[in-house]
C-alpha cells in the first residue's frame, strides 16, 4: 500500500495544459527518494486521450466536470492512509511530503494544507 494518495484533476485543452500536468507529475516524482506516492489523475477533456507516465490511474469520467463529482470518483480509488487533492500546475519541492506528515503527527492534525 502506498503511503499517500494524490488526487489531480486536469482539463488538458491543448499541448501547454498536457506540459504543465507532466511536469506536476515529475515535480512529484521526483520530490522524494521512496516511491510512496499513488497518483490518481482526472480527466475532464473527453476529446483526446493524453499519456502521462507515472500514473497510478488516469481516469475519465463518462459525465460532465463536476469538481465535487470527479474527486468522489478518484477518491474510490484511494487506499492509502492520506490523501492529498491538488492542481495540476503544483511544483513539488523536495521532501514536502515528509514535513507535512511530520506536522500533522506532532500536531495531531486530521487534514492539512501546505
Amino acid at each position: 500500500m502506498k503511503q499517500i494518495d494524490i488526487i489531480m484533476l486536469t482539463n488538458t485543452a491543448n499541448h501547454d495544459i498536457y506540459r504543465m500536468t507532466l511536469d506536476a507529475v515529475k515535480s512529484l516524482r521526483n520530490s522524494s527518494d521512496e516511491d510512496f506516492f499513488n497518483i490518481i489523475l482526472v480527466e475532464s477533456n473527453k476529446d483526446r486521450e493524453w499519456h502521462y507516465e507515472h500514473v497510478n490511474f488516469y481516469l475519465k469520467p463518462p459525465i460532465d466536470f463536476n469538481y465535487n463529482t470527479y474527486l468522489n470518483i478518484a477518491i474510490e480509488n484511494c487506499d492509502s492512509d492520506y490523501i492529498g487533492i491538488v492542481n495540476n500546475d503544483v511544483k513539488f519541492h523536495k521532501d514536502w511530503w515528509y514535513k507535512l506528515e511530520k506536522a500533522m503527527v506532532k500536531h495531531n492534525l486530521d487534514t492539512a494544507s501546505p
